[in-house]
């Protein structure tokens, strides 16, 4: 451990806001965990960034805002080391300093809070003109959230608000200073990144479950300040609604929930010491995040957006905003090794692929008459599995009462168009893909999934409601099946109802989402190459003629 083995001290800094000061305990404790025998001490400090909290942070001169004056600590030696969110971080290349990724990232989403009161006013009103807003009025300090959100909103609220006007106002603070201006000011909603308020909620409980050695590290004082600053969020969480936000129509800003710890470059033991605390999955993603923002130029000012996640099928990036030069981002792309986009150049002519000319076929349902249970949330699979019915008994509901979670964004505005409050979206990763919304809503979840007769429950992690039947494709077209060289298949029971019609389609070239057929093809002993939708396969595969 170097000359770390020898006075046994670290001196480590960090802003004095509540999180930033969590934050570095959070890594202090860890350090401390694996190599006991090291001494720590913290120092915090406040930042141009906290002093001023009027000026929204894209128009404040200079990068690294929150940042710079720790780093000028650092350089003098007066601290070894900064726990920084690393997402505050400039993009630039430091000339005596290297950032090191530490620790697992937390949820990178952005969430949207919603006062109940508007809502209630609403719902009072019967939908009626007189209890729906004038305008909504989001506070959000970022160009990434207003230029992704001012599109996502009108179709993805319900019905009733979709065409409110929609106004972005800043709003600076720490997370509870930012609640309390939202709840006591003339505002509608609020964006936060949602990693921020897990921490917040769940450190103090996070204490009370380490051992006394490493519970000492924490001051009293700031285990106390940790708890009320926690009841106080609940609090004011308590008079709001929760949508999070999915990062396919929001990715997040670079490095987003994940922390780094920037050291000196001639540190090199001290550098060695973090290096034990990489999550190696979080120091990819976060690296390439930051790298793809980077080639269009960085900075707070900037209406980019970009996420980059990794699962059992590979990588896939989210990107979103508009660059300086003017240019519209607007895709999804599933990664290969390289980091690049995993698109096979192999084009195949209307006639080699299914389903036929690369169209969706329609299938026919018919809806049962399925009661919804009183206490379980539920899991949307597609808009088929929710009824009129269903529909008139959900509107009736305060939204915080019974979660909504779809499978997909799609699922999501069609519920919202019946004005419906949808939660969140698994954003067509897979129903394994984590929900993560006990900690906002102060209560453990109870999902069950709402879907067809033919869906297969043993792939599902909820327990399945059958809402209605799936009764076969309306007109499955006459193909030549030796001609087929590849096929999309959107779900299991499409994949076996072809398959069986059509055995030498077991024999193709197989692709498919990035959900639960991918997973179901795999468990047929098949190498399905993942896309994230069908259209982007469609797009990129079914080009005409080869």
């Amino acid at each position: 451990m170097g000359r770390f083995s020898l006075f046994r001290n670290i001196v480590l800094g960090a802003r004095r806001s509540t999180l930033a000061k969590l934050q570095a305990y959070h890594v202090g404790i860890e350090l401390s965990r694996k190599f006991p025998d090291v001494n720590i001490q913290f120092r915090f400090q406040e930042s141009s960034g906290d002093k001023d909290l009027t000026s929204p942070l894209w128009k404040m001169e200079g990068k690294g805002v929150f940042t710079r004056d720790l780093q000028e600590e650092l350089i003098k030696g007066t601290i070894h080391c900064i726990v920084h969110s690393w997402k505050d971080l400039d993009l630039e290349d430091r000339v005596e300093t290297n950032v090191h990724s530490v620790l697992p990232r937390e949820d990178q989403r952005d969430v949207f809070l919603f006062k109940k009161s508007i809502w209630s006013q609403i719902q009072e009103s019967g939908n009626n003109s007189a209890g729906v807003p004038d305008k909504l009025t989001i506070c959000t300090s970022s160009p990434r959230r207003e230029f992704n959100l001012k599109n996502f909103f009108p179709q993805y609220l319900p019905k009733s608000l979709q065409n409110v006007p929609i106004e972005f106002t800043s709003i600076r603070g720490n997370i509870q200073t930012r609640m309390r201006k939202f709840l006591e000011g003339d505002f509608s909603g609020l964006i936060m990144a949602k990693a921020g308020i897990d921490r917040l909620l769940s450190f103090p409980d996070t204490i009370q479950s380490l051992d006394p050695a490493l519970q000492a590290i924490i001051p009293n004082e700031d285990k106390k300040e940790f708890q009320e600053i926690s009841h106080l969020i609940r609090s004011y969480l308590d008079q709001m609604m929760v949508m999070v936000l999915p990062l396919s129509l929001n990715p997040n800003a670079p490095a987003q929930g994940a922390l780094a710890v920037e050291v000196l470059k001639k540190d090199n033991e001290l550098s060695e010491l973090f290096a034990q605390l990489t999550d190696p999955e979080t120091n990819s993603n976060t690296l390439l995040e930051r790298k793809i923002l980077g080639q269009f130029g960085g900075g707070c000012h900037q209406k980019i957006g970009v996420a980059i996640l990794s699962r059992n099928w590979g990588r896939i990036q989210f990107m979103r905003g508009l660059t300086d030069a003017g240019v519209h981002l607007n895709g999804q792309s599933v990664l290969d090794e390289s980091n690049e986009i995993n698109a096979k150049q192999t084009k195949y002519s209307s006639d080699q692929v299914w389903p036929p000319n690369a169209k969706m076929l329609n299938r026919k349902r018919k809806d049962l008459a399925t009661k919804l249970p009183e206490n379980e949330d539920l899991f949307i699979a597609r808009k088929s599995a929710v009824s009129e019915e269903h529909v008139s008994i959900l509107k009736k509901l305060q939204p915080m009462e019974k979660i909504l979670w779809t499978a997909g964004t799609g699922t999501w505005r069609d519920l919202a168009n019946k004005d419906l409050w949808v939660h969140g979206t698994t954003d067509s990763l897979g129903e394994t893909e984590g929900i993560d919304i006990e900690t906002l809503i102060g209560r453990k979840t109870n999902f069950i999934k709402l879907t067809h007769n033919l869906s297969r429950g043993e792939s599902s992690p909820f327990p399945v409601l059958t809402t209605y039947e799936v009764l076969g494709f309306e007109d499955i077209p006459h193909i030549e099946p030796n001609s087929i060289l590849a096929a999309f298949w959107r779900s299991g029971s499409e994949f076996d109802s072809i398959t069986e019609r059509y055995p030498k389609l077991k024999n193709v070239e197989h692709y498919c989402g990035v959900g639960s057929t991918y997973e179901y093809l795999k468990s047929k002993g098949l190498q399905p190459i993942p896309y994230y939708n069908f259209k982007d396969w469609a797009d990129s595969l079914a080009q005409g003629e080869a």
